[in-house]
């Protein structure tokens, strides 16, 4: 399945789609930010990650009823599984358990007594410890500490499994932070870090001066110079699912991508007419590009054999990878279009010459 919101007279309207035969099956669809799997792979939770009024479906789109929050509760916090949430009530954090088929929070209990919280900016879950709005929460033993780490581009910082935070000082200390026991280490000193990225929960590396690529490994606690001068932008883009490879691009007059194998550390220049990277599987990639006019197009690149492969004539505007069925859906030239992850089989779903809008996997698992 897919989820496709149509802009049409500056309102969107999001309908649920079955990739396989090109069908529209639900016309009303629920507009959602993420997508949770609940140990069901038939279910879906869907709907602003914040908001009381979320609801589980199943991913043919039939709601089961919203939940009976406290309505004095605010700013909700879900686990990372949504069977337990936590809400601010009354400059207090309180946390309860979730059931989703009776549309019932149970078990609701004070976690802090420190007044101070009053509206959060970000949560991250790992295990029984909580980053909230610059603080850490035991969930067991309910206490409340300062966390120093910093809100700037924590979403790059912190490591998937939220148990860890990279960032460097103002006095230019890299350091590394230990949710689950509240510590922070030291790694290396006079850093100049431009982009951090985790590659997995172990790995993460980093742009150091626009010239060098840093390796942290979190089993070990090292770092180490794993690419030395380069001519590189601030940021990482678009690593690959298994983290083996991750994109940068050069700067100075070059503005070529790079493709950095973590495996090797051998870099390769891709181009520097592509626009929009978008994994199929963890060696291929669909990119597209609007210029020259030869090129113009939505394509398929293979870093093992280090080569493309025109899929289709327009670039794409959207799009949605849907592994499980192996389908990729994308929006160009003003209508849907599907293809097979390996490139063949190019469909046009509609044919209206009027679609415009976003994609979004509408499958568990799948990244919102």
């Amino acid at each position: 399945m897919f989820a496709y919101e149509r802009r049409e007279n500056f309102m969107g309207k999001v309908g649920l789609w079955d990739a396989t035969s090109g069908q529209k099956l639900i016309e009303d669809w629920p507009k959602g930010e993420t997508s949770t799997v609940l140990g069901d792979p038939e279910r879906i939770l869907i709907g602003c990650a914040t908001c009381p009024d979320r609801k589980l479906y199943s991913n043919s789109g039939v709601a089961g009823p919203s939940l009976n929050m406290d309505p004095a509760a605010r700013s909700i916090s879900f686990s990372p599984n949504a069977r337990r949430v936590v809400f601010e009530k009354n400059s207090d954090l309180w946390i309860a358990d979730v059931d989703w088929p009776a549309g019932a929070v149970r078990n609701p209990r004070q976690l802090t007594h420190v007044g101070v919280f009053n509206g959060k900016t970000s949560s991250y879950w790992n295990g029984d410890s909580l980053l909230y709005g610059g603080y850490r929460i035991s969930l067991t033993a309910e206490s409340v500490n300062e966390a120093p780490v910093g809100w700037f581009r924590l979403e790059k910082r912190i490591s998937p499994d939220g148990g860890a935070v990279i960032g460097a000082r103002t006095n230019n200390q890299l350091y590394v932070y230990d949710v689950a026991q509240g510590r922070a280490t030291t790694l290396m000193d006079g850093v100049n870090i431009r982009d951090y990225l985790w590659l997995d929960v172990r790995r993460a590396v980093m742009i150091q001066g626009n010239r060098d690529v840093l390796l942290f490994d979190r089993s070990t606690g090292n770092v180490t110079k794993v690419i030395a001068g380069l001519n590189l932008e601030d940021e990482f883009r678009a690593p690959s699912p298994d983290g083996r490879f991750v994109f940068a691009t050069e700067f100075m007059g070059q503005e070529r991508m790079l493709a950095i194998d973590t495996s090797t550390w051998i870099t390769t220049p891709i181009s520097k007419d592509i626009l929009g990277i978008a994994w199929l599987t963890p060696t291929t990639f669909l990119f597209k590009r609007t210029e020259p006019i030869d090129k113009r197009g939505t394509w398929i690149f293979d870093m093992r054999a280090k080569t493309e492969r025109k899929v289709s004539p327009y670039p794409w505007d959207s799009v949605a990878v849907l592994p499980s069925p192996g389908l990729v859906i994308f929006l160009a030239n003003r209508n849907l279009w599907r293809v097979r992850i390996n490139g063949g089989e190019l469909t046009q779903l509609t044919a209206t010459d009027r679609e415009d809008g976003n994609l979004w996997p509408g499958l568990p698992g799948a990244r919102m």
